[in-house]
């Protein structure tokens, strides 16, 4: 049939074979956060399918990653430098501490040279360990000592953990013509360590020699539990004066006037 349209045999190309290869793909992967043991938390599970990862201050996560066939190499890329997982069994470990806001990335490497794409990255959010804080809730900022010779310091400190420590701070001040001892003097004062600590301490003042005129300025301090870096901070200050002469002698004259019952 010599016929344009008359039909072929056959139509064949020349044939390949190609291989497709797999990227690798990290799965089956947990975080357990261990906060720092003076903050009384408990380790916690951090779900993988939530890419922030919130954290106190100081804590160490820990990643494991198993059911992974035929990889080489799996890394957690911080920022500044990459850390590899260590290989147990059919299981995959890192455990790296965290001090700061920081995004992470974790790759892997088959054992055909490829490179998991897109790899899983995740934000940690740091917690901060906030510093405590202390006020003087009585007396008033200035006062004038009577003659119980004794300040009562009414007091409420907190902490997001524990307040572990509590001091009062005091110097004498003297007037002009004579020498002021700027001494700063510390004692402890007891308390229960605990996040939130409320009271009162009787401040005597029987060993401490004031002249007519003299004051003390006081202060509180307190410290919180972080071991490594503990914050301490100062409350407002108090200050008492002893009456002068002159108003020692206008109060005695005041005495001397009211009438006997």
């Amino acid at each position: 049939n010599k016929s344009f349209f008359s039909p072929w045999d056959a139509i064949n190309s020349d044939s390949s074979h190609i291989n497709i290869i797999n990227r690798p793909i990290i799965k089956d992967m947990v975080f357990n956060v261990f906060p720092p043991l003076y903050t009384g938390k408990e380790p916690y599970t951090h779900q993988p399918h939530v890419s922030d990862i919130s954290a106190p201050e100081g804590s160490n996560i820990e990643i494991i990653i198993s059911q992974e066939t035929d990889i080489d190499n799996i890394w957690v890329d911080l920022g500044t430098d990459k850390k590899y997982f260590t290989k147990s069994s059919d299981r995959y470990y890192m455990e790296f501490g965290i001090t700061e806001n920081k995004s992470i990335e974790i790759g892997c490497v088959h054992s055909n040279g490829l490179e998991n794409s897109p790899k899983p990255n995740y934000r940690i959010d740091v917690v901060p360990d906030y510093q405590p804080e202390i006020r003087i809730l009585s007396p008033k900022s200035e006062i004038e000592i009577d003659d119980m010779n004794e300040i009562i310091i009414s007091y409420q400190a907190r902490d997001d953990y524990m307040i572990a420590e509590m001091r009062l701070e005091y110097y004498t001040l003297s007037p002009n013509y004579m020498l002021t001892d700027t001494t700063y003097y510390i004692e402890t004062i007891s308390i229960d360590k605990k996040p939130v600590v409320t009271g009162e301490h009787v401040f005597s003042l029987d060993n401490i020699f004031l002249a007519p005129d003299d004051e003390i300025h006081l202060r509180l301090l307190v410290s919180d539990n972080n071991p490594s870096n503990p914050s301490t901070v100062a409350s407002n200050v108090v200050v008492a004066r002893l009456p002068s002469l002159e108003e020692l002698y206008s109060l005695s004259l005041i005495h001397i006037s009211e009438p006997t019952r």
